[in-house]
């Protein structure tokens, strides 16, 4: 990655994709797949990797707001939330609640 878009480009840092910093760099500064004829092999199969973790995610756990959290719908072509971030890891607090499915 380079240094001049991504200090610290070893460190976690989710925050470096808010609105605010993404506004900060090139449109393409990030590619994580690549793109063109030396795109990553992988691509698809990482992405069908994604959509099963969250198949299971889905089944076995029931996703809630937090307590206390409101979420407010946003009108796109398709629906958002207003505060879009589930989870912020570096202050250590999330907006969701995950209760475990009945089995039946």
């Amino acid at each position: 990655m380079n240094p001049d878009y991504w200090p610290e480009p070893e460190r976690f840092d989710p925050e470096r994709f808010t609105p605010q910093e993404v506004a900060k760099r090139p449109r393409l500064a990030y590619v994580p797949f690549g793109i063109g004829p030396r795109s990553c092999e992988g691509a698809a199969l990482a992405t069908v990797e994604a959509q099963l973790v969250l198949t299971v995610l889905l089944k076995r756990l029931r996703f809630r707001p937090a307590p206390g959290h409101e979420v407010t719908p946003v009108e796109r072509f398709v629906l958002w939330a207003r505060d879009w971030r589930l989870a912020r890891w570096s202050s250590g607090w999330a907006r969701v609640a995950l209760m475990p499915r009945r089995r039946r």
